[in-house]
């Protein structure tokens, strides 16, 4: 099996973080350390790893990222967003996860209503490739 999906770094979910990345990953799964990321330090992730070569990102190499081009459900316009992800053979599975909250983030929604994107690995264009989402399944605790 190679170490890329079309263009996209394979990464195994059993593989967890160690040491100092699992301390630093508890930060965000707090109520004001999730608040500050969503706000201040998510919005830029796209922009920074572009920018770094994917080197760079809020979230520290904790949780592996691609950057999500979509169309947008409502606007019609190209929307991009950096998305956790990892790999099941083939398939680039996008942890569609809205800091705890109710409802899905908006690129769930534009996934249901144009399918189509691109993965940018890294959040470099040229590294990546275009795929057909599905969705496969949702968990919401509680429920």
């Amino acid at each position: 099996m190679a170490d890329l999906l079309n263009g996209i770094r394979r990464v195994d979910p059993n593989n967890g973080p160690t040491g100092l990345r699992r301390l630093i990953a508890r930060i965000p799964t707090t109520w004001l350390g999730g608040g500050i990321h969503r706000v201040l330090f998510a919005p830029i992730d796209a922009t920074l790893m572009r920018l770094t070569g994917g080197r760079c990102s809020s979230v520290f190499g904790i949780v592996p990222l691609v950057v999500l081009r979509t169309t947008g459900a409502r606007s019609g316009a190209t929307r991009a967003a950096p998305v956790g992800y990892f790999t099941d053979g083939d398939d680039v599975i996008l942890i569609a996860t809205n800091y705890g909250r109710a409802d899905q983030p908006g690129w769930y929604y534009n996934l249901v209503t144009d399918p189509e994107c691109e993965l940018l690995a890294d959040g470099v264009e040229g590294r990546g490739g275009r795929f057909i989402a599905h969705l496969t399944l949702i968990f919401q605790p509680g429920l």
